[in-house]
């Protein structure tokens, strides 16, 4: 699957910084190949996401959302830019209906958008008449 230009110079940041850990660590460092490891070359705990989604949140000073919330903003911000849930779905692991049933939530300016949309559509429709 194809990466986007933002999350592949953030990969690139990660491998750099996992090389400079390595050479810190020497023979303790434990080489996995893993993309996201802790400082001695470790898959981190699952959990340790959460807390650190919840420092970073709290530093920023934004809302206390759980981590997986991410998810649903993707899918949600995926469909006011038109992406088809077809595409959504495939990118994010999941048969179209449940991704629709699970992920997908609109935004109120997005309806106001769709409406416009509709009215341009039946607007276009009348005047060929």
């Amino acid at each position: 699957m194809p990466l986007g230009v933002n999350l592949a110079a953030a990969l690139k940041g990660c491998r750099a910084q996992r090389l400079e850990e390595r050479l810190a660590a020497g023979a303790a460092y434990e080489d996995g190949d893993l993309v996201v490891v802790d400082e001695l070359g470790r898959p981190p705990y699952p959990q340790s996401y959460s807390g650190w989604f919840q420092r970073h949140c709290e530093m920023a000073e934004l809302p206390r959302i759980r981590l997986h919330d991410l998810r649903h903003t993707a899918a949600s911000l995926l469909a006011a830019e038109g992406v088809s849930i077809a595409e959504a779905a495939h990118l994010m692991g999941h048969d179209p209906n449940v991704y629709a049933k699970t992920y997908l939530h609109l935004y109120p300016e997005n309806s106001k958008a769709a409406i416009d949309k509709l009215d341009r559509v039946l607007g276009s429709y009348k005047s060929r008449q």
